[in-house]
């Protein structure tokens, strides 16, 4: 998923990194790439202490970002792009939603239906329950 990060004489921070996360939820760049580029100062800081910018050297950027939030971030989220590469959730569970809410507040002179009785109904035909609960757990994992 990440290019390489450092080698001899150079680091690779930020967007060109590809230090950037799009998950639906959240939307990071900017503070990924300022923290990396705080990473990378320390690892070259630490290098010219030894006077040493082999990539071996450099490797210390990799750890730095690892040790924050930026990768631990990444790591967490990874599979977020592909999730959101389902289209029940642009289409299917949107209409659900709407469908459901107008028959919670439906006033129609019937005695009321559970959540879960009203939610069964409306997803007949739809969706599946076994789709469904996958679905909410894939949400679960990566968001």
């Amino acid at each position: 998923m990440l290019p390489q990060l450092y080698t001899d004489g150079m680091l690779v921070a930020g967007d060109a990194a590809a230090l950037v996360l799009a998950t639906g939820r959240a939307l990071e760049g900017l503070n990924f790439a300022v923290a990396s580029g705080v990473a990378a100062a320390e690892a070259v800081k630490i290098a010219r202490e030894k006077d040493d910018f082999s990539q071996q050297t450099l490797s210390q950027y990799a750890k730095l970002l690892s040790e924050s939030f930026v990768l631990q971030d990444l790591m967490r989220f990874y599979g977020a792009p592909q999730f959101l590469e389902n289209s029940r959730l642009y289409g299917i569970y949107p209409e659900l939603a709407c469908s459901l809410a107008e028959k919670v507040f439906e006033v129609d002179g019937n005695p009321k239906m559970t959540a879960w009785q009203l939610s069964r109904e409306e997803m007949k035909g739809k969706i599946s329950l076994w789709q469904f609960v996958r679905d909410a757990m894939a949400a679960r994992k990566t968001l």
